[in-house]
């Protein structure tokens, strides 16, 4: 039976919950690279120090029903404290869900990694996710 990727998911946790978001993320993934999930490096919109330590950390990734139930648990949970995620229709791009406090659209429009980075306050460090 073929793997069913029906969702695409933005996430982004703070540096300091980002070993523990890569080993949780191994534990769903461990096939493909889930251990190297958060490598997205992300600042904060304000900050004006390009030397500046990361933030948070970002991941864009195709996701399964399965891997969207185990997020809700980590949320539920508090496993993680720190982490946001937005979880997309993967065929259509339309916003699903998130469980941003800020949440600048809402669901049923199309969305964007740009999108996720403005809801978030956040700005893509070295040119990369951008």
């Amino acid at each position: 039976m073929a793997t069913r990727w029906i969702y695409e998911m933005h996430i982004v946790v703070a540096a300091s919950e980002r070993d523990m978001a890569n080993g949780m993320a191994a534990l769903m993934d461990p096939d493909r690279g889930g251990a190297n999930t958060f490598m997205l490096p992300l600042a904060l919109l304000a900050e004006v120090n390009p030397e500046a330590a990361p933030a948070c950390y970002g991941a864009v990734t195709a996701a399964t029903e399965t891997m969207h139930q185990a997020m809700n648990v980590v949320v539920q949970r508090g496993l993680l404290t720190t982490v946001r995620y937005w979880r997309l229709d993967a065929t259509t791009g339309e916003l699903l869900e998130t469980n941003s406090p800020m949440a600048i659209a809402s669901t049923g429009t199309v969305w964007s990694w740009a999108q996720t980075l403005a809801d978030a306050g956040l700005k893509a460090i070295g040119g990369r996710g951008q």
